[in-house]
């Protein structure tokens, strides 16, 4: 899926209410659309396996209720859904990381952070993205 001139959605997955429209508001103040869920499933059955029309990143919550932030990317992934991912978590462990990065998240976020560390983030994925020819 190639950048869609003027793109500039986020899609948000994070259970946390408080948390959840923190980070839409941060992306909000910075001139992104969001597009926010409280859970994989309530991402799954609204955006399907296609990413909408503008979205060029996912900020992901990793340990959500149902299915987890690594398995909605392992459901991503087998779907081509080709949409770069910033991973967000609360859990400062090396494995948790690691195994972000090995189901191909541009970075991993260690909650609490700074809006501008998200930002920077996003950024970094939204870039990355698009010299691999895929938001």
């Amino acid at each position: 899926m190639a950048v869609e001139p003027g793109g500039n959605l986020v899609l948000l997955v994070e259970d946390d209410d408080g948390m959840r429209a923190a980070l839409a508001r941060v992306l909000s103040v910075a001139g992104y659309d969001v597009r926010h869920f409280a859970s994989a499933e309530a991402f799954q059955a609204a955006v399907g396996a296609v990413p909408p029309p503008r979205a060029v990143c996912l900020v992901l919550d990793l340990r959500l209720p149902g299915i987890s932030g690594l398995e909605l990317m392992q459901w991503m992934k087998a779907r081509s859904f080709g949409l770069p991912v910033v991973m967000v978590t609360a859990f400062d462990h090396a494995s948790t990381h690691e195994q972000a990065r090995q189901a191909g998240a541009a970075s991993c976020l260690l909650k609490p952070f700074a809006g501008q560390a998200l930002l920077a983030a996003v950024r970094g994925a939204i870039e990355a993205g698009v010299r691999a020819g895929t938001p």
